[in-house]
Formats: structure tokens, sequence, C-alpha cells
């Protein structure tokens, strides 16, 4: 366990609340430079100015690493000050008042101390090995000074909520998405108001907030987040290499991890969402990361992969070259260039990137580390990925003979390393973007489910339980996956029910409503309460599945018998029907206010989901 060295006294957390305060003085910003983009006529000003070599080509890449001509970022003198001169003269009205602003609504409010220490260790146990933005020594240091930024305390605070344990939750307030709300609303409001002026904070803040995800009408979810991110990375020139820069040897190599961090998350969020990439490699000519970008000057660069902190580390490297190999996969997509030679060309450079993974970093079911085999395991998830991505179209293309495409392989194997983890308990630990691979290989499981018979279409049924359950495991943190989780869960209640109709005798199924959509000719005569009407009839689900669901209740009303169950079963084919209720959503927005039952077009979907619901599709 990572020990935040602090003294439980209230004299301590008083200091840290008048320090971290409206009166905080912000600490001085350590080698602060300004960049000028390549095609920039300020560059060119300086450089002539400086007798330099003229304007270079506008691409990064044509420009040489290796002559100091090439440095683009440049040293701001101490004099010169981040405030203009000619501000109001009301202007320190007007920020005390926003200051003031700020105390009402808590943002400066911190949490109790043995609280903000359970929150860091989650943090730093679970999140910062695999996404280590910022100096971690630096930052407990001026923690137990009582001088770190509130926002950035806040915010690491906010991503603690995702992981931290649930004893934590309950003592401080009483469910994680209340927590999560509250201090998401804290650093917004420090973000809005500017209150940090380190603008490497605001880089670090900023990718922190990526872990919310508000409602499905949130115009500011995780996407926005990132997209703030790194665009204030870029303004920075935080793509651009620093190796003649005037940044200390120190803030090179955190710069790097942090554009690297972004460089995964954004790549990773393109091929989960089917958004375009923010960041392309033709703008970019820093170096890749590498195991010393995490060490300091003075450390060995051993090949010692026993801490967890090392370990991390070569996680962040080997994930940011996977990332790279992502990228190509993407638009190769996008400008329908994934041909057959293109996916042999993928395949393999794929399979020597697995290859050449260190040791302690191949997935090993027998580790006995936890965050070891979680570092493994997400390398290893994020490799079949990337193969299903790849073979994504050709899986949904195939013919019954290609029972063994690469796709349902990947698919097969994510599910194998899902059920060690819940086994082990730390999925819910693992990175985000695990939840759209888990979506995509529940619906290759379905997808093949509905095209078999007999055993194979029993063990395909588990398959898929086994990858919806790994969703369940992130609903909590992110409200939107229980919308998934209970969507994947009532199409393989169905297909269970489609299987065996009349076996459902046991006293263990329970009962659930199921809407009968009327037909057009009848919806002008429901009543006002037709929809209670409609929900009237009921199916009976087992337990063992339905029970996933943790707003279900301990009540279980008597069985139907079973003429009735199935006569009441909606088809199939309108399992997404919009006007078929799923269980009610936890979408809450600000204001607490409930959004209710999504409809099927607002889902952006890795497959065609018809394929799911078709009642003719031939087996594979």
């Amino acid at each position: 366990m990572l020990l935040v060295r602090l003294a439980d006294t209230e004299e301590l957390e008083e200091n840290q609340m008048i320090t971290n305060g409206p009166d905080r003085i912000p600490n001085k910003v350590p080698d602060r430079v300004v960049y000028f983009g390549s095609d920039s006529i300020w560059l060119w000003a300086i450089r002539k100015a400086r007798r330099n070599i003229p304007q270079q080509a506008i691409s990064p890449r044509s420009i040489s690493t290796q002559s100091p001509a090439s440095n683009v970022h440049y040293e701001i003198p101490d004099t010169v000050d981040r405030l203009p001169y000619d501000v109001p003269a009301d202007d320190f009205d007007w920020k005390q008042e926003e200051m003031n602003l700020l105390q009402k609504k808590g943002a400066f409010s911190l949490p109790p101390l043995h609280v903000q220490k359970a929150l860091l260790d989650a943090y730093f146990r679970w999140v910062f090995p695999m996404q280590q933005l910022l100096d971690r020594e630096q930052f407990l240091r001026d923690f137990e000074a009582g001088r770190a930024s509130v926002l950035l305390l806040q915010a690491l605070f906010f991503v603690g909520t995702t992981c931290c344990d649930e004893d934590i939750i309950r003592e401080h307030w009483g469910t994680r998405r209340s927590a999560q709300v509250t201090l998401y609303r804290r650093v917004k409001a420090l973000y809005d108001a500017d209150y940090e002026q380190n603008q490497i904070t605001v880089i670090q803040v900023l990718f922190s907030m990526t872990c919310w995800w508000g409602s499905p009408t949130d115009e500011k979810d995780f996407s926005h987040w990132l997209a703030a991110a790194v665009r204030l990375a870029q303004v920075n020139g935080m793509h651009r290499s620093t190796k003649h820069s005037h940044l200390s040897a120190k803030y090179r190599k955190l710069w790097k991890r942090i554009w690297w961090t972004l460089y995964v998350r954004d790549h990773f969020d393109a091929a989960s969402l089917g958004r375009p990439m923010l960041i392309h490699d033709e703008d970019c000519d820093l170096e890749l990361l590498d195991i010393s970008d995490f060490m300091d000057e003075s450390e060995d660069v051993r090949e010692d992969h026993d801490t967890s902190s090392l370990l991390g580390a070569w996680h962040s490297v080997e994930m940011a070259k996977l990332a790279v190999l992502l990228g190509r996969i993407i638009r190769a997509t996008q400008q329908d260039k994934n041909t057959h030679v293109f996916r042999k060309d993928m395949d393999a450079e794929l399979s020597a990137w697995e290859k050449r993974l260190p040791e302690r970093l191949r997935y090993d079911e027998h580790e006995t580390d936890p965050r070891a085999k979680l570092f493994a395991a997400m390398l290893s998830l994020g490799f079949h990925w990337c193969k299903i991505l790849l073979h994504r179209q050709i899986f949904l293309d195939t013919v019954p003979e290609h029972e063994l495409s690469v796709a349902p392989v990947s698919a097969n194997a994510v599910t194998r390393v899902v059920e060690d983890l819940l086994a082990e308990g730390v999925l819910h630990h693992a990175s985000v973007y695990l939840i759209a691979i888990l979506f995509a290989c529940v619906t290759i499981h379905i997808i093949r489910l509905r095209q078999s018979e007999g055993s194979r279409r029993r063990v395909l049924q588990h398959k898929a339980q086994l990858c919806a359950l790994g969703l369940a495991e992130f609903k909590d943190s992110w409200p939107f996956v229980g919308w998934m989780y209970r969507l994947f869960r009532n199409v393989l209640e169905r297909l269970r029910v489609e299987d065996s109709p009349y076996e459902h005798h046991d006293p263990n199924f329970e009962q659930r409503p199921s809407i009968r959509r009327p037909p057009e000719s009848d919806l002008s005569n429901l009543p006002a309460n037709g929809t209670a009407a409609a929900e009237s009839e009921s199916t009976a689900i087992p337990m063992s599945f339905g029970g996933l669901d943790a707003s279900s209740t301990g009540s279980q009303p008597a069985a139907v018998p079973p003429a009735h169950t199935t006569s009441g079963m909606a088809s199939f084919d309108n399992i997404m029907d919009p006007f078929m209720s799923l269980d009610p959503t936890d979408w809450l927005n600000l204001h607490g206010e409930t959004f209710g039952s999504l409809r099927a077009e607002d889902m952006t979907l890795p497959f065609p989901m018809n394929l799911l619901f078709d009642q003719n599709s031939s087996g594979c």
C-alpha cells in the first residue's frame, strides 16, 4: 500500500484548508516556455532576430531533431508576468466576488483527512501506475506541506472515488455516484473560474475529468474534457520534441508522459466510439515513450519488474506502442483501406509487438500479484481489441466455413481474461476502454449464439454472460454501462426463454415486466394509463442472471404458468423497440433529474445490431 505520510490532526487539516483557500498564493511555475509552431510567423521572426536559420518546413516530421535550430519551445523570462498590466480598476473586486462564490459552492471544501488519504491511496495504487502524468513525489511533498493545488487535489479525489473501497464512499457520501457528482462540481467550478495558473496542472486536471460522463445529453462528457486537455497540451507544444528545448530533463520526461497518456486515451476512445482521433501522427515529432522517462537521472534502468511502479512504467511504454498501431488500424478503416494485404501486415506487426513484451507483462493466469496481473491483462486486452477492430468487418461478412475467424478467437481470449480478473476481484480497476472491448465481445458471442445450436449454443451463452457480468462491474462508476448491461441482459434472458420456454417452473425465477407493444390500430384506443396496461404481463427470468442487477429487489412474486410466460414475451426482433422499457436507468443530470430510458438510435454500436436479432441468420 502507498503510505501518504500525514499526521491526522486538526491542526494540519486546518492549515491545509487555509493554504488551499482563496487566499493561497499560486506556486511559481517552473520551466515556463512558449511554443511556436513550425509554420508560425512568430517563429520565423524569432529565428531571424537571433540570426538563426530561416523558416523550416511546415511538417514537424521534416525538421531534423539533431539540430538546435529545430527547437520550437522558447523560455519565458521571469520578468514576463502572466497577467496584463492594463487590467480594469474593478478587477480585484470582481475576483473577490468570484472567490466568495466558489466558497459558497464548496469548491474549497475538502473531505476529512482520513478520507483524503484513502482516496489518494486508491488513486496511486490503481490509476497512477498506468497513467503516470504527474510527479508523484513532488505532489506528495506539496500535499504534506499543505501547498498542493486545490484544483489538482479535488481532481485526484474525484478520480479516487472510481476505485476506492465502498466503505469510504458510504462513510462520507452515501453512494459512489453522489461522491462523483459532488467532487466533479467542485473541480468544474474551480476550472471555470480559471483558479489555477499552472497550465501543466490544468492539463493534468482536464485528463482527470475524463472519468466523468454525467448523462446521455451531457455536452461536457469525457470526450469534451479529453479534447480540452489535448488542445491545451498542443498549445504548450507537448506534441513536439523537447530534445533541444530549455526545459530541464525532469520536465521533459513529465511532458512526454503526459502527452503519451493523452495519445493512448485518444486513440482507444476513437476506436471505442467511432469518433475521429484528436491526435494525428503527422503533427507530432515527439520521441516514443521510454522506460528512462519514468526515472530520475540518478536511477539506473534495470530489467527488474518486481516493483509496481516500474511495472506500471513498462506497461505505459508498451501501451503507447500499441496505440500507434491502433491508430493505423483506425485510419485504414475510416479510409476504406482495410484490405487483405493491410490486415496481413498489421497481424504481423501486432504479433511482433506481443513477442517483444517483457516477460512480466505477458499475461499469465497464475500470476499472484493482483496489480501485475492487471497490468499484463490490460496489454493483452488491448492487443485483442486491435485484432477485433482489424478483422471485425470480415467476421460480419463471413460465411459458415470461416468459423474460426480472428474476431471470435480474440473475443474468446478476452472472455477468459475477464473471467480471471473477475475471480481476482480487480476487474473494476481496469482502464475504461475495457468497457468497449466487453461490449464488442458480448456482441460477437450473441451473433454466433444466434447462429448455433445445442451445446455450442449454451457455451456461447455462458461466454456472453461472463462479458455482461464484466460490464456490471463498471455500473457504479459509469451509469451508461448500466444501460448497456441491462440491454444485453435482456437479450440473453430472451434467448434463454426462447431456448426452453416451458422449463421455467423453478421458484427461483424472478418475475419481470415485459411490454407488449399493441398493434398500430389499437394505439388510439389505449386509455390514459395504457402503458401500465401494456406492462401487465410478466416473463419468468432466472435469478441466477437477472439478480446481477444491483437495483433488483429481494421480493419474488409468485411464478407465472409457462404458457402465460411465453405469450407475454415481446418478439426478439423488437428488443430495441424504443417503446419497450428496459429497467429504469440511473441517468441523472446535475440537478438530480432522471432522464429515463434511452432510445436505440441514441447508441453508437460497434456492430450492426440487426445482426443480433436476425432470426434468419445462417450459422457459422
